[in-house]
């Protein structure tokens, strides 16, 4: 495994105002690593034999999921074991896969503690008459490799406390109908409850074992996150404003330079008076740029905690594109692992983390200390670019058949190339918003090569423009169109394509923006349906009658326009070079209104 480069910086000091440098190094880092290792996988997550009841498999579930009684949950609890250098090998797996930081479930809704704590005698030392103080050993591991570390603290749910939220088989209160149906309503809002727990007992909870808990991981193992699991909307639980602000002051005082997410239960993400970064769904990656850090947490396949029963294993292509992706955007990922009971590492675990090292390693300059590129997403048929300063990064993740990345709006004037893995130079031609890059006939790096870009200025980048396509030439299609009276229609899973309808209107028209690099003639395709009885029908780009009687015309393709076919077309004449923005409509539909033409795509190829 090659080594990594560039280690992160150390989070301010007391007087250096933590307060608004705390998130940084959060920022730069951009790969996080999350382990859940939990009792519920003592059995592969099955209990007397039973798989994982519900069909979301999270294995460190499996006690609520499954019912199971706290005697014989605490009797899997004593056959779990570790070493301090499994857990070593927790954090290298990360380390090697380029990550910055690790997250632990320090206390998973279980409400088992993985340290010695002195609030509560539910403790994995307690239980498993272990003497590993697994949090110790995450700090040291941490500090070893060079990691930022993060505790996991389920503060809202808690199934061994008697007075915690969420158990409702070991904690009866003999609820009325009433309580019952809204006990079981709320389950399948997500928001799980225990019916009759009322806010007083709650409270005993609350002062009693989650906040002294959270003060002893802050006092003593000094963690540089504190991340919190509440999933549902505070307002669902029975946490009040007040106790979630509280907790919150409390960290502040005893920690000011501790993160912490979104998920304790606020909505505002500020360093000075909310949370610090906000924690997405599960599994759920950024769909635009956030004004604040944010992180998507995302599983190998789809528990959490070890699950013997889940083999939807994701490849680590998946999770390479979905880094970038995030990045791209401004946000972190982090990768969860689930050891088995044993403390050891699932084969699959292990093999995916590996295939992702080896992408990262030697290419993590265009992970860590990156975010936006400006370069419009949907140009781009490579891939993925980030930025650095006056770095670009483009994150080839469909390597071209030709060699050719074609980058698509780029205006910033690009003084060198290379690969960033080897180094080597890539050849290059730039002119106005088009950029070729040749590089070898196949890719270099598994899943992702990364192409490295010195910029004479920040990026800056043409929106809106139609990207040439892997081999050469524009895809116009319903995606990037911008309609007038059209519809488009994303098609079916059988024989109808994604494509735009209503060309019967009058008026009705597609327009897409496309840079031609030089004047000339490029072939022109279309995909279409068109009605039998319609064959005289013209179609118009741009202005240009591509459709004429003298050209390829359009012929019908089935009665009812369902049957769409490819046609060669009249070819395009682009008199200079430049931006041209294309319009499409039909002009024999327009009188014609009962018939109808339906467009799945034209296709521009290179300029003859």
């Amino acid at each position: 495994m090659l080594a990594l480069s560039g280690s992160l910086s150390p989070i301010s000091a007391a007087g250096d105002s933590p307060v608004e440098n705390r998130a940084a190094w959060f920022s730069e880092a951009r790969l996080g690593g999350f382990i859940h290792w939990s009792a519920g996988g003592v059995f592969g997550a099955r209990w007397f034999g039973e798989p994982l009841r519900n069909p979301t498999p999270y294995g460190e579930w499996a006690r609520h999921r499954n019912r199971v009684p706290k005697a014989d949950y605490d009797a899997a609890i004593s056959k779990m074991s570790v070493t301090p250098e499994q857990v070593d090998a927790w954090v290298k797996t990360f380390k090697d896969a380029g990550c910055g930081y690790v997250i632990f479930v320090a206390k998973h809704h279980d409400g088992l503690a993985y340290w010695p704590s002195k609030v509560s005698d539910y403790t994995f030392q307690n239980l498993s008459k272990s003497r590993t103080d697994v949090c110790a050993e995450m700090r040291k591991a941490c500090d070893r490799h060079g990691m930022k570390l993060a505790f996991y603290y389920s503060h809202w749910q808690d199934w061994e406390h008697p007075d915690g939220w969420g158990n409702f088989w070991d904690n009866p209160a003999n609820p009325t109908p009433e309580e019952w149906k809204g006990w079981y309503d709320a389950q399948y809002s997500g928001a799980s409850a225990t019916p009759g727990l009322t806010p007083e007992r709650f409270a005993r909870y609350w002062d009693q074992k989650c906040v002294p808990q959270v003060v002893e991981l802050l006092e003593n193992y000094h963690p540089d996150v504190l991340w919190f699991d509440c999933y549902v909307p505070r307002e669902k639980t029975i946490m009040t404003e007040a106790q979630v602000n509280g907790l919150l002051r409390t960290i502040r005082e005893k920690a000011p330079a501790c993160l912490v997410n979104s998920r304790i239960g606020m909505t505002e993400i500020s360093g000075k008076n909310g949370v610090d970064f906000e924690t997405l769904g599960d599994n759920e990656f950024g769909s635009s740029p956030l004004p604040h850090p944010w992180e998507t947490a995302a599983t190998l396949n789809r528990s959490w905690g070890y699950n013997r029963d889940d083999d939807q294993w994701k490849s680590a292509g998946f999770f390479l594109r979905a880094a970038a992706h995030n990045i791209s955007l401004g946000g972190n990922l982090a990768i969860n692992i689930g050891p088995k009971p044993d403390g050891s590492l699932p084969p699959d675990t292990v093999a995916r983390m590996a295939e992702i090292g080896r992408a990262v390693s030697p290419q993590i300059a265009a992970f860590r200390g990156c975010g936006p590129s400006g370069l419009d997403p949907k140009a781009q048929d490579w891939g993925i670019a980030t930025a650095n300063g006056n770095r670009l990064y483009l994150h080839v993740l469909e390597w071209p058949v030709d060699g050719v990345v074609r980058v698509t709006g780029l205006t910033s004037n690009v003084a060198a190339a290379r690969l960033l893995a080897t180094g080597a130079p890539i050849p290059f031609q730039q002119k106005d918003a088009t950029l070729h890059l040749t590089g070898p006939s196949a890719s270099p790096m598994p899943w992702d090569t990364v192409m490295e870009l010195d910029l004479e200025s920040p990026p800056q980048a043409v929106q809106g423009l139609t990207g040439e396509i892997n081999g050469g030439g524009w895809h116009l299609g319903p995606a990037t169109a911008t309609l007038d009276g059209l519809k488009a229609h994303p098609g079916d899973k059988f024989w109808l394509p994604a494509h735009l309808d209503g060309f019967n209107r009058v008026g009705a028209s597609a327009a897409w923006s496309v840079h031609f690099p030089s004047a000339g003639l490029y072939p022109l395709k279309v995909c279409m349906a068109c009605p039998n009885q319609e064959a005289d029908s013209i179609l118009q780009l741009g202005g240009y009658d591509i459709t004429e009687s003298r050209f390829v015309p359009v012929r019908g393709t089935a009665p009812d326009a369902t049957e769409f076919r490819t046609f060669t077309l009249a070819p395009l004449r682009i008199s200079e070079p430049g931006t041209r923005i294309l319009t499409l409509r039909s002009t024999a539909f327009a009188k014609a209104p009962s018939k109808n033409l339906r467009l799945a795509w034209l296709h521009i190829a290179p300029r003859l």
